[in-house]
């Protein structure tokens, strides 16, 4: 949803700690050693393929990630308003 914090990791079918290289559409958005990369804030520009590569094992098939839009409210809030929530998808590896 709008404004939530989504975690991409890029697993191994077996333990690795080589760092992972995450793609938006076929184009280069970071190079993470943890494995993991987090899109802050995310929007409908965020919308897209995502993959990711670890050399030597390869790279995982694409995956759309698609952001619904948040709905007003139409009552005010009752509780101070907190951050969004985190959200986690998982690039898995697959052997050929």
């Amino acid at each position: 949803m709008e404004g939530d914090d989504v975690t991409l990791s890029c697993q191994t079918k077996t333990p690795s700690n080589l760092p992972a290289a995450f793609f938006k559409d076929g184009v280069f958005i970071g190079n993470e050693s943890s494995g993991d990369i987090t899109l802050h804030c995310v929007s409908s520009s965020d919308e897209g393929l995502y993959k990711c590569y670890i050399s030597g094992d390869g790279e995982s098939p694409s995956s759309w990630i698609s952001v619904s839009e948040k709905h007003p409210t139409t009552s005010p809030p009752t509780t101070t308003p907190t951050k969004g929530e985190e959200v986690e998808a998982i690039l898995q590896l697959f052997e050929s």
